[in-house]
């Protein structure tokens, strides 16, 4: 049996490295892919290098390599670590090891499998993972999609009506250059509501979907930071509100997967001038509404920040939060 190997940290994976694989699968009956943990080169944990690699190339196997060396370079002691290492973590035999640079003859040899070099420089990417890292904005178009969203990081403003999270999200979005979701619900509403003015628990379920989708197309021009304007928890409150605490189950999921799904919340405060546009409920409303979202935000364990005064301190508070987080440096 043929089985090919290709190692890497992979950080991020990029179109180079797709093509060590892609050839891999070409040569061989069994394609095993060995992701270097690599803490001192990359914040991207090991566990979501080996999620991209398994997403794209669901017929390779992806080992996930904790604890590997962190030493690197033609010493032979540390090619003998490295190639201990690789034999610990890859106990099946391996016939083909698949690289584009010098370690290849070493652990080719030490592996006894054929030394499948191929040019760097002829890669369909051309570009490194530590240029990535500096600036993974102007490199997106060399990592897949579903790799790109993850060198974003996702924050939400949360609050009751009339809070500010329109402004705010927009206001965030010029200060970093990049992208922001707008509140999809007003406009879903418009096109939706019965005479009553009501969503039914099927249509919230929708309007949650559709702005999700929304986020999922933002995000793949965002510059480092995406900005979104509510999410699923809010819908989740509305439902609760008007249909006696029903909620449809797709929905419910949704507000669930917030906390993973969002990197920071935002929490815009209740303390600015109430506006009455006709379709709210009132001050009193938002007053309930806002401390039910942060007793719901604190059982969740959620990371949310409380974002409060004229918009230029409510700037100020939240570029402090990620700056404080190294939100803006993820890779």
């Amino acid at each position: 049996m043929k089985r090919g190997l290709v190692l890497g940290k992979f950080a991020p994976f990029h179109e180079g490295h797709q093509q060590l694989v892609e050839k891999s699968l070409e040569l061989t009956d069994q394609t095993i892919v060995l992701v270097y943990d690599s803490p001192e080169v990359t914040r991207i944990p090991v566990e979501t290098r080996a999620r991209w690699i398994r997403k794209i190339y669901p017929q390779a196997e992806v080992i996930e390599g904790n604890g590997s060396p962190a030493d690197e370079g033609n010493d032979p002691r540390v090619m003998r670590i490295q190639e201990e290492y690789i034999r610990k973590v890859v106990p099946q035999p391996i016939t083909h090891f698949i690289s584009s640079e010098w370690y290849g003859a070493h652990v080719s040899h030490a592996l006894g499998a054929i030394d499948v070099r191929m040019d760097r420089h002829s890669s369909r990417s051309g570009v490194s993972g530590t240029a990535i890292r500096a600036n993974p904005f102007d490199h997106r178009n060399h990592v897949h999609p579903y790799v790109y969203r993850d060198l974003v990081r996702w924050i939400v403003l949360v609050g009751a009506e009339s809070t500010g999270k329109s402004e705010l999200t927009r206001e965030l979005a010029i200060h970093y250059q990049t992208e922001h979701v707008q509140e999809h619900g007003r406009e879903f509403w418009l096109s939706h509501h019965d005479p009553d003015g009501m969503l039914s628990l099927r249509q919230l379920a929708q309007l949650a979907d559709e702005h999700r989708n929304i986020e999922e197309t933002a995000v793949l021009k965002a510059n480092r930071l995406l900005f979104c304007d509510t999410d699923a928890r809010i819908t989740r409150q509305y439902s609760c509100w008007y249909h006696d605490g029903s909620v449809d189950p797709k929905l419910a999921q949704y507000a669930d997967e917030c906390r993973d799904r969002y990197h920071l919340t935002i929490l815009c405060g209740d303390d600015i001038p109430y506006i009455d546009d006709g379709t709210r409920a009132g001050p009193v409303r938002r007053r309930q509404a806002q401390q039910e979202l942060m007793a719901l935000l604190d059982a969740a364990g959620v990371d949310w920040v409380d974002a409060k005064g004229s918009l230029k301190q409510r700037v100020q508070i939240v570029t402090d939060a990620i700056r404080e987080r190294r939100l803006d440096c993820w890779c």
